[in-house]
């Protein structure tokens, strides 16, 4: 089987991230995504992502809320973001 990982920055920002996955699924590829779940929020490529990936990496820094987020630096929940995504793959 043939992998490629998909990584960034944030590779979900990218403006032809869409076109790489269905791109990468249409030539036979497994895909793995390694992202900080900042799409989540984007049902368009949230679909795109559970349709095509085989894989997703989250960050987890611990497993602790306050710690995780501090460690991550989001303003926002982010601890509670990776929760949700995981709860749904």
């Amino acid at each position: 089987m043939n992998y490629v990982v998909i990584t960034g920055g944030e590779p979900t920002l990218a403006s032809d991230f869409s076109q790489i996955v269905i791109m990468l699924k249409r030539l036979g590829y497994n895909i793995a995504l390694s992202t900080n779940g900042t799409f989540w929020g984007n049902n368009k490529i949230r679909k795109l992502v559970l349709e095509n990936c085989n894989w997703i990496a989250l960050p987890i820094e611990s497993s602790i809320e306050k710690e995780h987020n501090y460690m991550r630096d989001f303003s926002t929940n982010h601890f509670k973001l990776v929760c949700s995504i995981l709860s749904e793959i």
